[in-house]
């Protein structure tokens, strides 16, 4: 939609084809220059995937780990464009501590985002501090319903919310729903522990309406949190297998396993110093206003673009 207030546009005559795809799905398009536009969440890329970014006449990625590991396999250009959050649809509150106070995950089921270190630290917290237990609830914003009953066998006291949920006010009132930001707005601690992320959004949703967050510092959200607004945990790289798409095969990465231990300490950090989280989630809100909207995405992309190709624009 920035792109288009700026004046892009798809014109299927351009010289510059810019695919936003993962790299196994990338095609040329004959008598054009390729652009690919992916991302990757671990350490390095399947063998099979490297022929695809050497295809390309430029690589585009959203954080500085990517092109790390993008540049490590290929010879092609990397340059590195940041995605964003709108911060009208997610707007800065100061919040106050409630009872319930509520810890809140949104993000697909799978254990790259975390969920299984959610609910092994959720079952943490409520057998070391049991009296903080009684007074806060765990809230799972997902959309698997196949995976709910697993999830509450690890997590039998927290909410499963699986609604998809309208982002603009409009829509809510008219589909009877409140809206993604309703729910971060309704929260008191984000958690989100993940196993990896090429950008990492629902964290920058989340710093944006002023939300204390707990997040894992590898990949994307390296560039966009640090200790100074937010709270990182502490991990360890384990070596995980994950099916190849292209085949049949598995291939190894490694993955930040967030410590469930450390997961905790910032759960009770947050808890018991409210009044200093909100002031850090304050100044997040403003690195996310200041740094990261879509428009200055938008802008990015188009001086990539004009750098590589002027004739384009």
């Amino acid at each position: 939609m920035e792109l288009v207030k700026k004046g892009v546009v798809c014109d299927r005559d351009a010289s510059v084809n810019v695919t936003m795809t993962p790299p196994y799905f990338f095609r040329l398009r004959r008598f054009k220059k390729n652009v690919l536009f992916s991302m990757f969440e671990f350490d390095a890329l399947p063998n099979e995937w490297i022929q695809y970014l050497n295809k390309a006449d430029l690589l585009i990625v959203p954080c500085s780990q990517n092109k790390k590991v993008f540049s490590s396999v290929s010879n092609t250009p990397v340059e590195i464009c940041p995605g964003g959050v709108d911060a009208e649809l997610f707007p800065y509150r100061r919040r106050e501590k409630t009872k319930p106070f509520t810890f809140l995950f949104v993000g697909a089921y799978n254990n790259r985002k975390g969920t299984w270190h959610i609910a092994k630290a959720w079952e943490l917290w409520n057998q070391r501090y049991p009296e903080l237990a009684i007074e806060s609830q765990l809230i799972m914003k997902m959309t698997s319903p196949t995976e709910e009953p697993i999830l509450r066998q690890l997590t039998p006291n927290a909410y499963i919310d699986l609604r998809v949920l309208p982002l603009t006010e409009h829509d809510g009132e008219r589909l009877n729903l409140p809206t993604l930001a309703a729910v971060y707005d309704f929260a008191n601690c984000f958690l989100f522990p993940t196993m990896g992320e090429g950008w990492g959004l629902p964290l920058c949703e989340a710093m944006s309406s002023g939300l204390p967050s707990i997040y894992t510092p590898f990949g994307g959200t390296e560039d966009t949190a640090n200790a100074g607004y937010a709270y990182p945990v502490e991990y360890e790289m384990k070596t995980v297998y994950l099916c190849n798409p292209l085949s049949e095969q598995q291939y190894k990465v490694n993955a930040p396993s967030p410590l469930i231990e450390s997961i905790v300490d910032r759960m009770h950090k947050i808890y018991v110093d409210y009044e200093a989280a909100l002031d850090k989630a304050e100044l997040a809100a403003y690195v996310m206003r200041s740094s990261f909207r879509w428009d200055q995405a938008a802008d990015r992309f188009i001086e990539i673009i004009s750098q590589y190709y002027p004739e384009a624009c």
